[in-house]
């Protein structure tokens, strides 16, 4: 059996070249829709891998920057073969059909392609709709929060229950929370709400404990939450001053810039291990705890129709824990690598004042 390992923009490409194999009698296994919706998506990714013998891999630069195509590359240990994306797109599938069957001799056998169930395009454009319904909605009916408390660089939200710090470098008056949103307090704001389902993630003990950053919510649920708490999503400029931290040039938002297993939470297995709590690693020079590795956290700001992403997250490569890497995924999407952290803008300068009891 043959995996086809491919990013998302390079969907119908690889599609086409599914079909190829299928017509020359080669079984594979493709995904385009990566089974949306369901938080643990790696799992059924997972199995697929241990049942395939070579893994057909579409280069591509939207493949480079996936962090989710290089968990999955990273979890095959079996024989590859490489194609280039834009050549197949340029010259057609032909080629490639012929590097597979010379390196998987045998028989032809052609069983159907496998996929796994997604949700289609209309169904996908009416998720969205509806969740921006019920975000605007929610956000129309809900009451003013308690004011912040400041005490000059520091900030509470919540009564207390989160604090931030004032961003280095950001615009003035921007902060951002010390640690993620954690399920105790994701839990409290659903009792308090309605808002949302419980995040699928809690049905596994290794991600429900209270002091675990919450994850498998999507952005609509995030940006709800942030407003509950009295706060927003941040910008990724302001998430990404906070990563440096003051010290400009590092590339790694760790207490000393650098990289290793005890400064943070990273390069696990595919579809295996869990989040940590936040505070399990020192923070940066800021104090910023989790902003590398661990888990991703949604930002408020655009890429073209998705949302972005930042952070990396406990199966990432040290290459999507930077400071600088960016991803994104669709705002209806909810991931078991990816939660939230709450931004506040405050509208005059600190007076002074005295933490909350």
């Amino acid at each position: 059996m043959i995996f086809v390992s491919y990013a998302r923009e390079d969907a119908p490409v690889a599609s086409a070249l599914a079909t190829a194999l299928r017509a020359a009698g080669l079984p594979c296994l493709i995904d385009p829709q990566l089974a949306q919706g369901d938080v643990f998506w790696r799992d059924k990714i997972a199995h697929w891998l241990a049942d395939c013998s070579l893994m057909l891999v579409l280069e591509s630069p939207h493949a480079d920057a996936s962090p989710w195509v290089c968990q999955e590359r990273r979890a095959f240990a079996g024989p590859r073969v490489h194609v280039s994306a834009e050549q197949l797109r340029r010259d057609g599938c032909d080629e490639a059909v012929r590097q597979v069957q010379a390196t998987t001799p045998g028989p032809p056998t052609a069983p159907p392609v496998f996929a796994a169930p997604g949700v289609d395009l209309a169904e996908r454009t009416a998720l969205r709709e509806r969740s921006e319904r019920a975000l605007a909605v929610f956000l129309a009916a809900l009451p003013a929060p308690p004011a912040a408390e400041r005490a000059g660089d520091r900030a509470w939200l919540a009564g207390g229950r989160i604090e931030l710090r004032r961003v280095p470098d950001a615009a003035p008056y921007e902060y951002l929370a010390l640690e993620p949103v954690t399920n105790a307090l994701y839990r409290g704001f659903l009792q308090a709400t309605g808002f949302a389902p419980p995040p699928p993630t809690w049905e596994r003990p290794a991600f429900a404990a209270d002091d675990l950053p919450v994850t498998g919510i999507t952005w609509y649920e995030a940006a709800a939450c942030a407003a509950w708490c009295g706060g927003e999503l941040p910008s990724e400029s302001v998430w990404a001053q906070a990563a440096a931290g003051g010290r400009h040039g590092r590339r790694y938002a760790t207490a000393d810039g650098t990289l290793a297993p005890g400064m943070a939470h990273y390069g696990g297995g595919f579809a295996a291990g869990a989040p940590r709590p936040a505070a399990a690693f020192a923070p940066n020079a800021a104090g910023f705890h989790g902003l590398c590795g661990n888990t991703w956290d949604w930002c408020a700001s655009l890429w073209g129709s998705h949302r972005v992403i930042r952070g990396g997250g406990w199966m990432d490569t040290p290459d999507f824990c930077t400071v600088d890497a960016r991803y994104r995924n669709a705002p209806t999407d909810a991931d078991c690598c990816v939660g939230l952290r709450i931004a506040w803008r405050a509208a005059d300068p600190p007076a002074a004042s005295r933490r909350p009891s």
